[in-house]
């Protein structure tokens, strides 16, 4: 009984694992300036849908 538990949640595993590695994904990147700021391209900006005030941060 556990060995079929461990072999489906192994399963699971390898499904969710082939998943998300075979995203597509447009990759982030950065920009650090010469004063040191850091830039973020390439990434959604979340948290508006959440924010009780419409506001993302």
């Amino acid at each position: 009984m556990v060995d079929d538990d461990v072999k489906v949640e192994l399963e699971r595993l390898r499904a969710e694992n082939e998943r998300l590695t075979n995203r597509n994904t447009r990759g982030v990147s950065l920009k650090v300036s010469a004063k040191g700021g850091v830039s973020v391209y390439g990434h959604v900006r979340g948290g508006a849908q959440n924010s009780k005030s419409g506001r993302p941060f």
